[in-house]
């Protein structure tokens, strides 16, 4: 099955988006750059400030409005660990939904929503901390990002990490 990755938001979106890339290609399926050569469609988003929220949401929508009938849209990343509601209120042809704390799940999601007959969202919002690993290569050029934590346990007033990123 074909793929496209679409990520948004900080580095460390970059570096869950560069390890969901590594398993999908592990198990078999290949990555493309554009949307139209993809059967499945994953946007990584950000929802860490108003205006990236506003993005991630107006990134679903472009990308499902110009989705074929056989074409699939999953969002992960923050804005479905955070708000899985309004993303299904706002894109109801979202396929599927994937948190920060569940994004080593994504071969299962994807073949689930691949095989699924359309009247079914699946859903893997985890709460708790994601412990994950994967071997990490740098999918395009010769440097890759470092990531030495999933959010933060400091609850400042001011920050929304670890609600989202645990």
């Amino acid at each position: 099955m074909k793929f496209c990755l679409i990520t948004l938001g900080c580095p460390k979106n970059q570096v869950d988006s560069e390890m969901m890339a590594r398993l999908l290609v592990d198990a078999g399926h290949q990555a493309v750059a554009e949307p139209t050569s993809a059967d499945v469609v994953i946007v990584n988003t950000c929802a860490f400030v108003h205006d990236a929220r506003d993005e991630s949401l107006d990134t679903l929508e472009q990308v499902a409005g110009q989705l074929r009938t056989d074409q699939h849209l999953i969002a992960a990343g923050c804005f479905p660990q955070c708000d899985a509601r309004q993303i299904c209120r706002r894109v109801p042809r979202v396929d599927g939904l994937l948190g920060t704390r569940s994004w080593a799940q994504i071969v299962e999601v994807v073949e689930q929503v691949a095989a699924g007959d359309g009247t079914r969202r699946i859903q893997h919002v985890a709460e708790g901390n994601l412990v994950a690993s994967v071997a990490r290569t740098a999918l395009t050029g010769p440097t890759a990002y470092l990531k030495i934590a999933d959010g933060c346990d400091a609850h400042c007033a001011f920050c929304a990490i670890p609600a989202i990123k645990g």
